[in-house]
Order: C-alpha cells, then structure tokens, then sequence
C-alpha cells in the first residue's frame, strides 16, 4: 500500500502546530519570540487532535477493514494480532529511546529547572514504558508531559478491538456515534483533566465507516472541488488553522464542544483527503517535502522536548545567552536533524516503510 500524500499534508499541519505549541520552551530573556500572542487567537494545542483524528482513521482502515470479512474466531485473532506486532515495532523502539533519552540526560544533569526532578522523571520513565503516561501526567504534570498522548493512543489500541469484537456491527457503529455526540457536552475526568480525551479518534474511526461505504465514496469524489494547488493548499491549511481559534473563543468552560468542533472539522478534511483525488493539491516538486516531513513528524514529537532541553542544559552550563527566535530556529533544527536519524536508524529497522506516493484518483 502506497502513501497518500494529501493526509501526509494534514500530518505535517499539526506537526508545526505541535512545534508552535511548545515553542515557548526555548524562551529566552533575550530577544523577541516571533509567534508572541498566537495563542489569543489560535489553540495550536489542537493539533494533537488532529494526530487523533487520522489516527483514528487508520485503525479503522488496518484493524476493521481488515477484520470486517473475516469469518471464524482464529482469523480474527490472526489479523489482531499482526496488527499489535506491527504497531508495536511501529511505535514503541522510538518512543522507547527517547524517553530513556530524557531519563538519563536529566538525572546525570540535576539541574530540576531544565528536567524536573529525578522521582519525577522516573515516574514519567515507568509511566510511558507501561502507557500510563496521560494518568500520570494528570498527578504529577510537568513540562515533560507530552508523551501523554502516546499513551492515550496505544490505551485507544487496546480498547477498540474489544469493542468491535465483543459488540454486534450495527452496535458497534451506533454506540460510536452516540459517545462522538455525548462528548460535545462532556469528557470523561471533566473539563479540567485534558489527559484523556478520546473525541478524535472516535471521529477518525467516523470517517472510516463514511468513506468505506460506496455510495458515500461516490457522493463524496463528486463532491471534490477543482482547484489549484495554491488555493487548496491555502484554504485546507486555514479551515484547519481557523478551527483551532473555537476553543480560545468559547474558553474552558465549553472545551468538550469546542474540542469537538476541531475534530470534527479536521474529520471532513480528513474523508476528502482519504479518496487522495487531489482534494488537497501538492506541486509535484513539494511531494517529496511534504511526503518525509510527514514521515519524521512522530520521531520529532518523541524527540523535539528533549533535544531543546539538551539544548537548553549546554547553553546554561556554558553562559551562553542567545536571543530566543535565534534559539527556536537553532532548536527546531537540531530537533528535525535528530528526528530524521530516529527516522532511519530507529523506527525503519523495526518494520517495512513505504516510500511511495499513492497516484491521485482522477477522473472518479
């Protein structure tokens, strides 16, 4: 199976979000940071949901479909358990790395500003090898949090198969349906706990069922605008953008519908982007950009908060005080440099990468 490069686009979307959102690590007293007041109009923060939703998305894609036509239990268990094999090997040597990464830098160095504290980074060790990291973050939260959502992803692994196994299709779907509307007015832990917040997934799980059935593939293709790349690059990149800007609007006490909202949006996106028929138009000289940047983008969330530590520790020993757009620039640089060698020398030795671009439908 060839990649599609219009939700590679989408992944590299809420990268950047990702990297704006936590930018403010590398914040220096010297200087200007060049985003300053993003955050009154925009919740960047919703860019993990976006990561959600496609994740969501997917799983139905590699677990359901593939799942759906079997018909005895051991064929079941079969296709369920490669697909545990491959996500594992998928996700976990990385995650594992970097997180051990943290763990060491941060108890040799001691220094509790820049790491936080050695209990506290052994909790957040223990709680991200056994995917517990979004509870512990919730009892212990630090700026070392952001493994949280790796938990709460692999946590949404485990649940989904024994829901599709253990309910009837139909029950299934419905049961799916009514938790993505209850979660428009409520999460589970309440407003205040933002560790566990499954709407996305549900929603990427949504966008399975519409576009896995033909007749709403036929609506949807017909549905497709005929638009030039900068256009649809532009207007896809806003909507996206713009959704975020609901949350800050409705403020904390509307989060579940606000964060709804997001994924909802980003759902429509997403079951255009998934018929790859140029819903979200790449020049062809941009493909191969978009297509790596999307591949590096889970190494650098594993990666970007302990590089920029490291960062951080070595220009504090060392005296040196560097103005804090220069410090963004030179900390996103050596966090793609290190993501690109996660990249290849981690996460490709462990599965099969595809490297290839999916051709765009036309003419459907």
């Amino acid at each position: 199976m060839k990649k599609n490069i219009e939700i590679q686009y989408l992944r590299v979307v809420a990268i950047v979000m990702v990297a704006l959102t936590h930018r403010g690590f590398l914040a220096t007293p010297k200087g200007h940071d060049p985003f300053a007041g993003i955050e009154r109009y925009f919740s960047t923060w919703a860019g993990v949901d976006i990561f959600f939703v496609i994740s969501g998305y997917l799983m139905g894609q590699i677990l359901l479909g593939r799942t759906d036509s079997c018909v005895s239990p051991q064929e079941k268990m079969d296709v369920t358990i490669r697909f545990y094999r491959k996500r594992f090997l998928r996700l976990f040597p990385a995650s594992f790395f970097w997180v051990t990464v943290m763990f060491v830098a941060g108890t040799v160095s001691g220094d509790v500003t820049i790491w936080s504290s050695n209990p506290d980074l052994f909790h957040k060790w223990v709680a991200s090898i056994f995917q517990i990291r979004n509870f512990e973050n919730d009892v212990h939260i630090s700026h070392l949090g952001w493994y949280w959502s790796l938990s709460l992803e692999n946590q949404f692994y485990f649940i989904l198969p024994v829901l599709w196994f253990s309910l009837g299709r139909k029950i299934f779907w419905y049961l799916l349906a009514a938790s993505a509307v209850a979660m428009m007015f409520w999460l589970p832990g309440g407003t205040g706990w933002f560790w566990f917040r499954p709407t996305g997934f549900i929603w990427g799980l949504l966008v399975y069922r519409v576009v896995s059935n033909e007749q709403t593939d036929r609506i949807l293709r017909a549905q497709i605008p005929k638009w030039n790349a900068g256009v649809s690059l532009t207007i896809v990149t806003c909507v996206l953008l713009l959704s975020t800007s609901v949350p800050v609007f409705l403020g904390q006490k509307y989060l579940p519908l606000s964060m709804s909202f997001v994924c909802m949006v980003s759902a429509i996106v997403l079951s255009f982007s998934s018929l790859n028929c140029e819903f979200v138009k790449i020049p062809a000289l941009l493909q191969p950009a978009v297509f790596w940047a999307a591949e590096i983008s889970y190494s650098f969330y594993l990666c970007h908060i302990v590089v920029w530590s490291l960062l951080k520790d070595v220009l504090k020993r060392h005296n040196i005080v560097m103005g804090t757009a220069i410090t963004m620039e030179v900390g996103l640089l050596l966090a793609c440099i290190c993501a690109a060698c996660s990249y290849f020398f981690i996460e490709r030795r462990f599965y099969r990468p595809r490297d290839f671009i999916a051709t765009p439908i036309q003419g459907k």
